[in-house]
């Protein structure tokens, strides 16, 4: 009995070392932080919690933090925190205590996590300067290896790289792969509402289509209903000179009227977004029986985001046209007209793109009556004819792409400035 009890013992003893030994050796789970301006206190709870450390922070940790790290321990994110807001820290009894005071805790922060005074790696600062995009921007896709290190400090264009004497020849070319001048672009838009019956007239080679779902148009309330779908066309202008000619002939007779016609600069691959409304405010229950006042925003938009190459641009296109409509309230709040479209085109520099297609009813009621009769009480209903009149008119926007050469864009930058 002694040995077989003896036997058991030792089975559970070699079986605990076992799991002991598999436990052990299992490796750190890295962690991926990637936050653009985010406050200290917010990054130090995210790698608190993948820690599982209780966090303690004195008052003078403040500030925000740009980081872009991947595959990265946990530690070596505590220590880039620490050192872009020149932090210490110190972990003890399962807390993590984090200040810019060495002694605001009365702890001794000797141990290694003083990224301040006294850093993990041994490899030499270097820095960086970044012209054309933000120095956060630039090093997001530079892949980081154990025990190295990058800071941008967007405020003044400068990245901090604490990297291994090879690696900061990569990190050179990279940053001059991605630190370029931008293409400039000024976009001149034509945003027309014409009768549908007169819009075929405009001189306009329509040739094709934008696919279903590209192109909204619906009314809405505050709390909003949801859209109604249909396809729109492409066409092409020949000659720019000629369609301001068609468009003003348009406003002339009747026809339509030009809504806007917005003009905005726009960097390659940065969207513009051009903004032209007001908002309505309207009383909603605040609860208790209380109300509060709230805005319904009834604005022309148009956002276009392009990509230019050495002939053209792929713009990415999203007009949307909302307006009040007061003759039919709901609750005390006018319903909210909404036609937008939203598609993707390629246009040659200086070529006109038209986008039709989005058509809205108005519908009229036309009171005719005799003069005189017609105001008798009571009878005078006898002598009065209603009949509704419904005009449907088509919603246009006219693009067109124009390259800005870099000489002529620095001279406006400095026209500006001046």
């Amino acid at each position: 009995m002694f040995n077989s009890l003896s036997v058991r013992v030792s089975f559970f003893g070699f079986l605990l070392l076992v799991l002991s030994s598999f436990t052990h050796a299992s490796p750190v789970q890295p962690m991926n932080l990637d936050v653009d301006r985010v406050d200290v206190s917010a990054a130090l709870r995210l790698v608190a919690d993948f820690a599982e450390l209780n966090l303690i922070l004195a008052d003078d940790v403040k500030g925000e933090v740009t980081l872009h790290l991947s595959r990265v321990s946990w530690e070596q994110a505590l220590q880039q925190i620490a050192l872009q807001k020149r932090l210490t820290t110190k972990i003890e009894n399962g807390t993590l205590f984090v200040s810019a005071d060495a002694g605001y805790f009365g702890l001794n922060f000797d141990g290694p996590f003083s990224p301040a005074e006294k850093p993990t790696e041994d490899y030499a600062t270097s820095i960086f300067k970044v012209r054309h995009v933000l120095a956060s921007v630039a090093i997001k896709a530079f892949p980081l290896r154990s025990g190295e290190h990058l800071a941008a400090d967007d405020e003044s264009s400068v990245v901090v790289a604490q990297l291994p004497p090879n690696r900061v020849s990569d990190l050179k070319k990279f940053l001059e792969a991605v630190d370029f001048p931008r293409q400039q672009l000024m976009i001149e838009a034509r945003i027309v509402e014409v009768d549908s019956n007169y819009s075929k007239q405009i001189g306009v080679n329509w040739s094709g289509t934008v696919a279903p779902g590209n192109v909204i148009s619906s009314s809405m309330v505050d709390l909003g209903v949801q859209a109604a779908t249909s396809s729109a066309s492409i066409g092409y202008v020949t000659n720019s000179l000629i369609l301001d000619l068609e468009l003003n002939a348009m406003e002339k007779s009747g026809s339509g009227k030009i809504i806007s016609k917005p003009r905005v600069f726009a960097q390659d691959r940065q969207q513009a977004t051009i903004v032209r409304g007001s908002e309505i405010p309207y009383q909603q229950s605040a609860g208790d029986g209380a109300t509060s006042v709230a805005f319904k925003q009834a604005a022309l938009s148009l956002s276009v985001l392009p990509i230019v190459d050495e002939e053209g641009a792929n713009l990415s296109l999203e007009l949307r046209k909302d307006s009040p409509d007061f003759s039919n309230l709901v609750g005390g709040v006018p319903t909210i007209t909404t036609s937008s479209i939203s598609s993707k085109i390629r246009v040659p520099f200086g070529q006109t793109i038209a986008i039709g297609g989005v058509f809205s009813d108005q519908v009229s009621e036309i009171v005719h009556e005799v003069p005189g009769l017609a105001r008798i009480p009571w009878l005078g209903r006898l002598f009065q004819f209603h009949s509704n009149s419904t005009t449907t008119s088509e919603l246009m926007l006219f693009i067109t792409p124009t390259l800005v050469p870099f000489h002529q864009a620095n001279q406006k930058a400095d026209a500006s400035r001046s």
